[in-house]
């Protein structure tokens, strides 16, 4: 039986910034212990590695010295707090970008959803079909870790301050749109559209065979 269904948890999720990776672990062990918690759930990987990660595809944490997460798990685990891994594969640093726009969501004006120093990602690209199963795989290789946790995953058609983006055109989605119903890609969300009913169709099944084919890569 998972240790989720065991026991009673109170978890405490932190949502970290980049500059919370020389924050004093001891003292964020015992506030936990404060509340009460069992269990935490702290950033990880995707948009920034709170771990020295060797993927060329992965912004490692500039503030960070040594290896944040792995001390983290290490002192939770030693005082009886268990560790849920966070992961955000919906954005990656602009430094990637610049490297591979491919990978990456197209707005319907088809220009680059950029958030700060982000650029949100798209779900039928490179980096979130190959490169979430390799962060994933480093991350489990490395650490014990108690659960793992995707922020947005899927799509998104608004940015973080609630801005209208839209059903994503990039190249990616309208290959495997195309290639999947011999239709383009819809540009208005539009339910009484045959073809944004498909696409819906569309974002459904792509979304849970990504689900599938990361548990899958896990368990080999």
């Amino acid at each position: 039986m998972a240790w989720w269904l065991e026991n009673k948890m109170r978890m405490i999720q932190n949502n970290l910034r980049d500059i919370d990776a020389n924050m004093d672990i001891d003292s964020y062990i015992n506030t936990l212990k404060e509340f009460g918690a069992n269990a935490c759930m702290v950033g990880c990987g995707g948009i920034t590695a709170f771990y020295p990660t060797e993927l060329e595809f992965q912004y490692r944490n500039p503030y960070m010295e040594g290896d944040f997460f792995g001390t983290l798990l290490e002192k939770c685990h030693l005082n009886g707090i268990r560790v849920i891994a966070r992961f955000d594969f919906s954005k990656a640093h602009v430094s990637i970008y610049e490297k591979h726009r491919e990978w990456f969501t197209k707005s319907i004006y088809g220009e680059p959803v950029k958030y700060h120093d982000t650029a949100a990602t798209c779900i039928n690209g490179v980096y979130q079909q190959e490169g979430t199963l390799e962060i994933i795989k480093e991350v489990l290789s490395r650490y014990p870790v108690d659960g793992v946790f995707f922020n947005m995953f899927g799509y998104q058609t608004k940015d973080y301050s609630d801005n209208y983006i839209g059903i994503c055109q990039c190249d990616s989605c309208k290959t495997r749109f195309r290639k999947s119903y011999g239709l383009e890609l819809p540009t208005e969300e539009n339910e009484l559209d045959e073809v944004f009913l498909k696409y819906k169709e569309f974002k459904q099944f792509t979304v849970d065979e990504l689900l599938q084919k990361i548990c899958r890569g896990q368990e080999a």
